[in-house]
């Protein structure tokens, strides 16, 4: 072939008889992988024995055509986006999850995006005077280009900087948090607690405006809520501790609030100890370790079933414990029962999700595997 001949795209895709949507990268590859296996003879052949005649010059040959692009424009500017350094930046303490634990997982992943700042979402703040800005909505992704960029005060950061009053931000948070699966319960316990003080709203008035709340649910969510930002130290002891339940944070406070200063100071100092060994426990190794008395434990780790189903099958983990059962009360009314989590370590967790969800794969007739 004549080197000065050249093709476009579509001269390739039609000579090649390539489908439609082929790409012209996937065309010129052909192209070249077929002239490769061309005798000389078929390669000088008069393009008459190929069917047609040969193209005229494009305009853009291959030596013209720009390499691919491997890099990408950042997302557009939001309207209202500003731009503010990381040392502008502080955590905002009515967040009701800034004590929250991400999997290695996220993290990993929120830190790899973090690299470049512009590639982020903007972080939600709300400005605190003297240019200083609380972030609203964004602390892992704050946490993560700290991370990256070893705290360097001056890289910038996208913004939208909240509108409303501070009060009407702790309303929005407990208006997102209450009832929803967005955050856990001290998450909740938490947001209501802030809603409680920040507002002045009366335990009776918050079951007013958030119906499934019951006042004595509203009651120990605030106790709970108190407890755990009071002796943070103890509370990150927890493989997990946004996600501590209600009752062993209820415990807790009742053990603790009529300590005196000596008794707090040694409680503290017990839980920096534990910290400094390395420790991690689940909720109930926790209140083991400060000799609080836990909730009773039912028989076999299962939660107490309301009522006996007509037939009853034990689910076994992979490493052959039972981890709850499936229960039959009639033809088309089957229960899987569950074991309590809280009593339970992360690996003997992921063990029972997986049978459960053996189990659920059996009913379907499908193939767990």
């Amino acid at each position: 072939m004549d080197e000065n001949s050249s093709f476009d795209s579509e001269d390739r895709r039609n000579l090649l008889n390539l489908p439609e949507g082929e790409p012209a990268a996937r065309a010129t590859e052909t192209a070249e992988h077929s002239q490769e296996f061309m005798s000389p003879a078929q390669d000088d052949a008069p393009m008459e024995e190929f069917g047609g005649e040969w193209p005229a010059e494009s305009p853009n040959s291959a030596s013209e055509v720009e390499p691919s692009k491997t890099e990408f424009d950042a997302p557009p500017r939001l309207e209202g986006e500003i731009t503010l350094s990381l040392g502008d930046l502080s955590d905002w303490k009515y967040h009701c999850a800034v004590m929250s634990k991400q999997s290695d997982a996220a993290d990993a992943a929120l830190v790899s995006a973090a690299v470049d700042p512009e590639f982020l979402p903007p972080i939600e703040v709300i400005e605190g005077g003297n240019g200083k800005y609380a972030v609203k909505d964004g602390h892992r992704r704050v946490r993560a280009l700290r991370t990256v960029h070893h705290n360097k005060m001056d890289t910038l950061i996208r913004c939208i900087v909240y509108t409303g009053t501070e009060e009407q931000a702790v309303r929005d948070m407990c208006d997102d948090a209450v009832g929803t699966a967005m955050r856990t319960k001290i998450q909740s316990a938490i947001a209501v607690r802030n809603l409680h003080r920040i507002t002045g709203l009366t335990q009776v008035a918050i079951t007013e405006q958030y119906p499934a709340l019951k006042k004595d649910q509203v009651s120990l969510m605030i106790k709970a809520a108190g407890v755990f930002e009071e002796y943070p130290v103890v509370f990150n002891l927890l493989r997990r501790p946004d996600r501590v339940s209600i009752d062993t944070c209820v415990r807790i406070h009742d053990r603790m609030k009529d300590a005196g200063d000596e008794e707090v100071g040694a409680f503290i100092a017990k839980a920096e100890d534990l910290a400094a060994e390395g420790a991690s426990f689940t909720t109930t190794e926790l209140l083991e370790a400060f000799g609080i008395d836990g909730p009773a434990k039912k028989a076999g780790g299962l939660k107490a079933d309301p009522f006996e189903p007509a037939d009853r099958t034990e689910v076994f983990g992979d490493d052959d414990q039972v981890v709850g059962s499936l229960d039959m009360h009639s033809d088309n009314v089957t229960r899987l029962r569950l074991p309590d989590p809280n009593a339970m370590t992360i690996e003997e967790r992921e063990v029972a999700a997986k049978a459960f969800i053996k189990q659920i794969y059996a009913y379907f007739e499908l193939d767990a595997d």
